[in-house]
């Protein structure tokens, strides 16, 4: 890999070409950490590729490299799949599939909840992988990540935008609905996913896997359950202390 490396970056390989050859060495060897690791420092080039191009231009050309990204992003999910239906609890390909959520998905709702979506068949015909419910943890537990820091930010807009009352109260209220759709979206995803390991574990009930899985997703259900309650009490103190100091 060394030289492959050495190739790239003399331009002598193309960068996609090698993802090519990596891609048929995983269907040979879906689990070898080495393949792995050079498929991330090659991504890891064509992103700063994009990074580059798209200063050069200032912008005039940044569809292009976003669209590239999602090809990427969509490639590396599909490559992410068939190694790992080629080697069961395969925790290199789903490694790595975080990797690429992380640096070409950005972690975007969006994305979080397209995968929380197209991997929901692939558990349930594999139920004793570990590794791949580990990843649908790893999906809720971004969204919940996401919709906290939505909700601090929410609340220290309502607090740092308090110039009159009518406006106040008029960004408050607003505020709050949208904190209360992200949280009632969130406890939705999970909520479903509770329902779909209840149907798992009735069908396959002799399975720890499943088990493990409903146990931390109720605790990430809880989770955010008191973070929804949170956010909402420090949305009434933020009121209760701006209607004072107006009063």
């Amino acid at each position: 890999y060394h030289s492959r490396k050495e190739l790239i970056l003399s331009g002598t390989l193309s960068p996609l070409k090698d993802l090519h050859l990596g891609r048929l060495a995983l269907t040979k060897f879906p689990k070898s950490p080495e393949t792995w690791i050079h498929r991330r420092w090659v991504l890891q080039q064509l992103i700063q590729e994009d990074s580059l191009a798209s200063l050069l231009t200032k912008g005039s050309l940044g569809a292009a490299p976003v669209e590239r990204n999602h090809r990427l992003m969509q490639e590396e999910m599909n490559v992410c799949s068939e190694a790992a239906g080629r080697y069961p609890s395969n925790y290199n390909a789903w490694s790595h599939r975080i990797w690429v959520l992380q640096h070409l998905g950005k972690l975007s709702a969006k994305v979080l909840l397209d995968e929380l979506s197209s991997t929901k068949y692939w558990v349930s015909v594999h139920v004793s992988d570990h590794s791949g419910f580990h990843y649908r943890q790893f999906l809720l537990k971004s969204l919940i990540s996401r919709t906290v820091t939505e909700n601090n930010v929410l609340v220290q807009n309502q607090m740092i935008n308090q110039q009159n009352l009518s406006l106040q109260k008029e960004e408050q209220t607003a505020g709050a609905g949208t904190a209360e759709e992200q949280n009632v979206d969130l406890l939705h995803h999970l909520e479903e996913e509770l329902e779909l390991c209840t149907e798992l574990i009735d069908i396959y009930p002799g399975h720890e896997t499943l088990w493990c899985h409903s146990d931390e997703t109720l605790n990430n259900s809880h989770n955010s359950a008191a973070t929804r309650d949170m956010a909402q009490a420090m949305d009434v103190d933020g009121l209760s202390e701006s209607s004072s100091k107006q009063g």
